[in-house]
């Protein structure tokens, strides 16, 4: 059994909404056969996945309609994956490292990384609210 390390991040991101339909991803269609209703997380998830991460899960407290563009847009990234993957490529997880890695895929997609902060792998997003 390969042992999983985990990773989070809460990253701000600035895109230009008239290319998407929306933050929040589609899960009741195939975004390949339908680019019509693609989203910025599809995009995001892709581009981690392509940088070598086994398993994405993000978190968003706010989310966006078709068109609309955001500025430092807060997600929390919680990344795992295999350690092969950690020992060819250990600067993965550094702030500056994470966030080059995904301005550099994600500019053609008018999508770009604002910042970067790790978190406490024991960070719980919905215990951290202080009040409503």
């Amino acid at each position: 059994m390969v042992k999983m390390k985990r990773v989070k991040y809460m990253v701000f991101f600035s895109y230009l909404g008239r290319s998407f339909n929306g933050f929040q991803k589609q899960y009741q269609t195939v975004v390949s056969v339908n680019k019509d209703l693609l989203t910025v997380q599809d995009i995001i998830e892709t581009h981690i996945y392509k940088m070598g991460f086994n398993r994405v899960y993000m978190f968003t407290g706010t989310r966006t309609d078709r068109g609309v563009n955001a500025y430092r847009h807060p997600v929390i990234i919680d990344v795992e994956d295999p350690e092969d993957v950690r020992r060819c490529n250990k600067k993965i997880y550094s702030c500056k490292t994470f966030k080059k890695a995904l301005n550099h895929r994600l500019w053609e997609e008018q999508v770009s990384v604002a910042d970067v902060y790790f978190l406490q792998e024991r960070f719980v997003n919905m215990k951290a609210v202080k009040q409503k």
